[in-house]
């Protein structure tokens, strides 16, 4: 099953994918990661999108789309992906079709979160990583023990450098002016389903998982 999972900056996304990944075997595609570990690591396409990430922009999408053909070429034989951030815009979506065309993939599901950008802020502000497997809290997130990371016990935690209200707007604002078509690409095909992401955690796990649920069960009709 592969899985497309949009919401504006901040919305859930990213632990929602570590979720959906872990619970129903897929591979969790984060263009956002892939470029992160490129600027940690200082490589030759980290050095030039930095400066544009850090703006609260989005690298090109050319770069992008490499990046992502290469790695779900990568994919042919598993039980599928989750994509974290990608597409970003039409052009984007119209790429992954055509990639999904050749390979003999196709797209099961498409999750929209939506959320009230300005409770998004204050929930931005408070998030923090942790620094070895790169695991998402927050304010109202924290980790079940005191500093101590659920996933792989680490003890160090980050805060991105461009979590910042300035960025954030900016964010929010290329978001929407970059995102929309996509959506309305796919919502004009009736192949998003929408959920209320200003919902707990708990609640929005909840939703997400009778979606996917559903769809495996429509697949499975669809086979016999």
């Amino acid at each position: 099953m592969n899985i497309i999972l949009f919401g504006p900056p901040g919305a859930g996304k990213g632990t929602q994918c570590i979720h959906i990944a872990e619970k129903y075997g897929l591979f969790k595609l984060s263009t956002g990661d892939m470029i992160r570990q490129e600027i940690k690591e200082q490589t030759e396409i980290g050095k030039r999108v930095q400066e544009i990430v850090e703006s609260g922009q989005f690298p090109d999408s050319v770069l992008v789309n490499q990046m992502v053909a290469a790695c779900v070429k990568r994919l042919k034989g598993s039980k599928g992906v989750v994509f974290d951030g990608y597409p970003r815009t039409l052009d984007q979506g119209l790429f992954l079709d055509e990639l999904f065309e050749k390979i003999q993939f196709k797209i099961d599901c498409i999750i929209m979160l939506d959320v009230d950008e300005e409770q998004l802020i204050p929930r931005i502000l408070s998030r923090f990583t942790c620094a070895t497997c790169g695991a998402i809290y927050s304010e109202a997130n924290q980790p079940k023990t005191k500093g101590v990371c659920d996933k792989c016990g680490g003890t160090e935690f980050v805060q991105r450098a461009d979590d910042t209200e300035e960025v954030i707007r900016t964010r929010f604002d290329t978001y929407r002016r970059e995102t929309e078509g996509i959506i309305q690409y796919y919502d004009q095909q009736g192949r998003v389903t929408h959920v209320d992401g200003n919902q707990s955690i708990e609640k929005v796990t909840a939703a997400i998982d009778r979606i996917i649920e559903e769809k495996q069960a429509e697949l499975l009709r669809e086979v016999c």
